[in-house]
Formats: structure tokens, C-alpha cells, sequence
């Protein structure tokens, strides 16, 4: 769906909260299936998944968040340090978390983009 929306193929919108009165929620996750560790390369395991609820630009007249099913990983390499690790991106901003209140700004498609970037760290 973010591919013909957007043009993001790496992003996957997996539902949507429309509740009255409420902002509407979009969860999405990242389409990476393998991942390798940064630390020797070893291809990863799915460790789990968090959601990390980000502030968007209203969509359809509405105020929105998007809600990233943030992946976390963990490396099968016992001589590997790394351990586990998450997928990051410093361009996308928690909503109302570690800044004073109000300070999070909306991101519209700037913040699917740095999902995007996420999910491709290469490009």
C-alpha cells in the first residue's frame, strides 16, 4: 500500500486505528526479511517487535500518527559483541519523548522516508 501511495516499497502499512474523535493511527513496519549484523555479518534473527509511535502530518483533514513496528534483532554469532540490536534512524523523532512537551514536530512523508531509510540503510 505505501508503494502505490507513496513510492516506498521497503515500508508495509499492516493496519489503521480510525477511531472518532481520535487521531488516525497508522501502524506500518519495515519489509526487511534479512538483516545482517553490523558487528560480522551473520545474518540476524528476528529478536521481537515495539511500537514506536511518530508524529505526522494530518492525512485526509485528520490529525494522524504513524505507529513504526519497530524491529529488534539479535545476532546468532556467540563470538559476535553486537548481541541484538534495533532497526534506527535518527531522522525519525518519538512522539513527546526525551523533549519538553509540544516539542515534536510533524514529519508528513519525511518521516515514512526515514522509515524508508531504515529499512535500506545503503541507500
Amino acid at each position: 500500500m505505501c508503494a502505490l501511495l507513496v513510492g516506498l516499497p521497503a515500508i508495509a502499512v499492516v493496519g489503521v486505528e480510525d477511531d472518532d474523535g481520535e487521531a488516525l493511527r497508522v501502524h506500518v513496519e519495515t519489509t526487511a526479511t534479512v538483516v545482517g549484523c553490523a558487528g560480522c555479518g551473520t545474518r540476524a534473527w528476528l529478536k521481537d517487535q515495539r511500537p514506536v509511535t511518530l508524529v505526522d502530518l494530518p492525512a485526509f483533514g485528520r490529525p494522524a500518527v504513524l505507529v513504526w513496528h519497530k524491529r529488534r534483532w539479535r545476532c546468532p554469532e556467540p563470538a559476535c559483541e553486537v548481541g541484538s540490536f534495533t532497526e534506527h534512524n535518527p531522522r525519525s523523532r518519538r512522539r513527546g519523548r526525551g523533549a519538553a512537551s509540544g516539542s515534536a514536530r510533524p514529519h508528513g512523508l519525511a518521516t515514512v522516508e526515514s522509515l524508508h531509510g531504515a529499512a535500506n540503510p545503503g541507500k
